[in-house]
């Protein structure tokens, strides 16, 4: 698997998005951020007013993408095919990748890609505050693992000093302590 993988991510990499018509290639780099890409939300995340001709494009030309609804039409990229992407923005624009990062979460309705948004906008007090306001309905729907391992991915220093992560870090452990006590 990841020796294959990694082979297929290169390609996507290399052979494919270099070949890719530039304008394209740019919005598909810009909207790799998302997880479902419709018209109207890539509109709103990159100001361009192509989008739909642009998504038109992917499924036409058969770049690794799926259709996932048809009301509004929404494309979703395949795995590889993002990371290929997300890979290639990170490097060519960093600062773009932080702004899309944050741009986009403003746009996500799922909770949890949003804090992995603002984490990747390096948006930290406002991924804290997020998570904050999220954690006791994801605790209880048995995500206490999930809000624990979110809570890792934030930079140590900064877990340390926030008020919000050591409350969320606090009540998820308590919950775990006692799950376990009542399981006993």
């Amino acid at each position: 698997g990841g020796a294959i993988d990694r082979q297929a991510f290169d390609y996507l990499a290399t052979e494919v998005l270099d070949r890719i018509a530039p304008g394209l290639r740019d919005f598909l780099l810009r909207t790799s951020v998302l997880q479902d890409l419709d018209a109207v939300r890539c509109a709103a995340l990159t100001g361009d007013e192509r989008a739909g001709v642009w998504l038109d494009d992917t499924e036409r030309l058969g770049l690794f993408a799926s259709v996932v609804d048809t009301a509004p039409y929404t494309l979703r990229l395949h795995d590889l095919f993002r990371d290929a992407l997300q890979h290639r923005l990170r490097l060519e624009q960093p600062a773009a990748w932080r702004e899309l990062q944050a741009r986009a979460a403003e746009l996500e309705t799922d909770a949890l890609r949003r804090q992995a948004m603002l984490l990747g906008a390096q948006r930290h007090a406002e991924a804290a505050a997020d998570l904050l306001r999220i954690g006791w309905e994801l605790m209880f729907q048995g995500g206490v693992q999930t809000l624990l391992r979110r809570v890792e991915q934030f930079p140590p220093a900064f877990v340390r000093d926030s008020a919000e992560l050591q409350e969320v870090t606090g009540v998820a452990k308590w919950h775990v302590w006692d799950a376990h006590d009542a399981e006993r």
